[in-house]
């Protein structure tokens, strides 16, 4: 029995590499979000060895790491290189988490499966690493960095570890001006860490102090820069608007036609909502609907009937795993909070900081397009976000055999059609 278990498993894995393989060879390495601003920032700090101006790329705002890796390795194999270094980014952080979940329950081995394939299973993972994008490197560094914590750190929060913690959180500062949550998740995680005895209070000072001179030694310099390319629309979102625009769900629409129309709609929900468990910007059209590349970045709004009807399965379908994770985050909050769990307030504090930066800049600093609104750029918390569905899975619904049946019967009939929608 245990020989025919670990073959399905070793034929699982097979299966998933042929797929992101496939996807790698097929999909076309320009065909990602904004192509020729993301390269051109690489172009010009690999050659030039300067950041570019704004004037040059609207993408100069960001960090220069990510660039300057791929603009050195695009002269080696060309741009589409990076396909191939983000197939092994992907699989890695899935190894990462893997490690994780074993970590934090290490006796449910069904709850650690369950987990990896819902977490492989979504679409925004294999449309996003197909993509030249910082998203990919980003979500490795963050597995990487939680792997270090919930794995190490926590059992021993020593010298030595703050350093590498350091370092790492360095590297996210210098990829992505997202990777300034990290700064208040770990200062969190000082302050948990003395609250529950594991630290005195003059470790969690010097740790945090360490913490922040090491972050400011490494990434000061881009952050605090007077000069920096700051991409800012002064135009912030009208108080009267921004309520509607966070809660106002066009339920039948967004389950009917959940791709962007020339009549824009300015709505959150249903366009992060399609965009996660879709294809809303049309950049990941899948060859089998018979539009070609091309075809899209000449009209952005080009689409097939089928395609529309396999985008809206997509939404219909995913109903339910939506509101596993919805519910899985109450019982993380829940969980962090009554005894005090160190591995749930680091899941907990980061989803939150997540989302409280993305509201923050749609809000304020934003523009009416909604361009903004991408699932991608939550790559990194997208094991998270399974994590809280399954948690809530195994440790609420698994209660009420009624219900559990049918919800595990639902997950699968979902977790094949999202893999089928992955399939470039």
């Amino acid at each position: 029995m245990l020989k025919n278990n670990r073959l399905v498993v070793y034929l699982a894995i097979v299966a998933g590499l042929l797929l992101l393989l496939h996807n790698v060879l097929y999909y076309p390495f320009n065909a990602g979000y904004d192509f020729g601003l993301h390269s051109t920032y690489a172009k010009i700090i690999s050659q030039q060895w300067r950041i570019p101006a704004l004037t040059e790329t609207r993408e100069a705002y960001n960090p220069p790491l990510f660039y300057l890796l791929s603009g050195l390795v695009s002269y080696i194999g060309g741009f589409e290189t990076w396909q191939y270094i983000n197939l092994i980014l992907a699989l890695t952080s899935l190894y990462f988490w893997s490690l994780i979940i074993k970590k934090l329950h290490p006796q449910n081995k069904t709850l650690q499966l369950t987990f990896m394939i819902l977490l492989f299973s979504m679409p925004v993972f294999h449309k996003t690493i197909v993509m030249y994008s910082i998203e990919t490197w980003f979500l490795f560094l963050m597995s990487l960095t939680l792997w270090l914590i919930l794995t190490s750190y926590l059992e021993k929060p020593s010298c030595k570890n703050t350093l590498i913690l350091s370092f790492l959180a360095s590297l996210l500062l210098l990829t992505r001006t997202s990777g300034l949550i990290i700064l208040p998740v770990v200062i969190l995680l000082f302050f948990a860490l003395w609250l529950s005895k594991k630290i005195n209070l003059s470790l969690m000072l010097k740790f945090s102090g360490l913490f922040l001179l090491i972050t400011a030694l490494f990434a000061g310099w881009f952050y605090l820069n007077p000069k920096r390319p700051i991409n800012d629309d002064p135009q912030s979102m009208p108080p009267a608007q921004r309520w509607e625009f966070f809660t106002d769900i066009p339920f039948h629409l967004m389950m009917t036609y959940p791709i962007r129309r020339e009549v824009p709609l300015k709505k959150f929900i249903p366009i992060y909502y399609s965009e996660f468990w879709g294809d809303w910007w049309n950049y990941y059209s899948q060859k089998r609907f018979g539009v070609s590349v091309k075809a899209i970045e000449a009209d952005h709004y080009l689409t097939t009937a089928k395609r529309v009807a396999s985008l809206a399965l997509q939404n219909q379908i995913n109903l339910l795993p939506t509101l596993l994770m919805v519910f899985g985050f109450s019982y993380l909050t829940f969980k962090t909070f009554k005894k005090l769990n160190l591995s749930a307030l680091v899941f907990l504090s980061l989803t939150l900081f997540t989302w409280l930066g993305f509201f923050y800049k749609l809000t304020f600093h934003s523009t009416w397009k909604t361009d903004s609104i991408k699932a991608s750029y939550m790559l990194y918390n997208l094991p998270i976000f399974v994590y809280m569905a399954v948690l809530f899975l195994f440790k609420v619904v698994k209660r009420y055999q009624l219900i559990f049946i049918p919800t595990i019967i639902w997950l699968t009939l979902a977790t094949v059609v999202n893999l089928w929608w992955s399939w470039y």
